[in-house]
């Protein structure tokens, strides 16, 4: 008997080829780029329209309540927190200029970062096949609930005077937790950090004392400030906000 062999027609193979091997960083890139085009500008809005904090605003029974975690990575939860330059601009490298940056971001500003003709990602990344779980990390980013705001309105960074002692070192920070939805301010209260009083640091390879010292009174600020903000929203916010990192 002879053989029998179904032929399909081409543009049906091909999609069944597409569908098989999946879409590119690119497809999605291509496919996800207006909806994050649309939440960045949603974020700009909610930028424009944060209140001046005149004092602590408690939130009312959220449902559902918010969920955040330091280092997810990954983990789409749905809050995720953010510095307010981010918001006018998700590529600023706040440390790059001299601003101060809590990095809490998880997903969001990494992935607004991907999105259009400004994309981190290289060629080669692009041309690669897409992880299995990326569309379904796009959408569920893309209906994040809660927003959290960071706004530095001071920062003065410490400096060193001699390998013993350094001067200076605060920020004061307003945070918020915005609905993405409603663009509504559900939560705000404002801290403000310094450096512990006594730094002990280790000096790098040609680094100077003075450097050093600098650089962990830096680190001891950073800390503080994360510390005291993520204890606020616990505090305020209704919710989950874990520092574990």
């Amino acid at each position: 008997m002879r053989e029998r062999k179904l032929t399909l027609p081409l543009f049906v193979t091909l999609a069944l080829l597409l569908v098989a091997c999946g879409p590119t960083n690119a497809d999605l890139v291509e496919t996800y780029t207006p909806q994050f085009d649309a939440l960045r500008a949603d974020f700009e809005a909610i930028a424009a329209a944060l209140p001046p904090v005149t004092g602590e605003i408690e939130a009312l029974a959220l449902d559902p309540a918010p969920d955040y975690q330091t280092g997810s990575y990954g983990e789409i939860r749905n809050t995720d927190i953010v510095m307010y330059r981010q918001l006018l601009d998700p590529y600023i490298e706040l440390r790059d200029e001299n601003l101060f940056d809590l990095r809490f971001s998880n997903y969001i500003v990494s992935y607004l970062r991907c999105m259009g003709e400004s994309s981190p990602m290289s060629a080669t990344t692009l041309e690669k096949r897409a992880d299995k779980e990326k569309a379904d990390e796009y959408e569920q980013a893309l209906d994040i609930a809660y927003l959290g705001v960071a706004r530095v309105n001071a920062y003065e960074p410490p400096i060193a005077i001699d390998k013993d002692t350094f001067v200076g070192g605060t920020v004061a920070i307003d945070g918020f937790l915005v609905d993405v939805d409603t663009q509504a301010v559900l939560c705000a209260f404002s801290i403000t950090a310094y450096p512990n009083e006594e730094v002990r640091y280790q000096v790098r390879e040609n680094e100077s004392h003075t450097d050093a010292l600098r650089r962990f009174a830096y680190s001891t600020l950073w800390s503080n400030a994360r510390e005291a903000f993520m204890e606020k929203m616990n505090a305020l916010c209704g919710g989950s906000f874990v520092l574990d990192d």
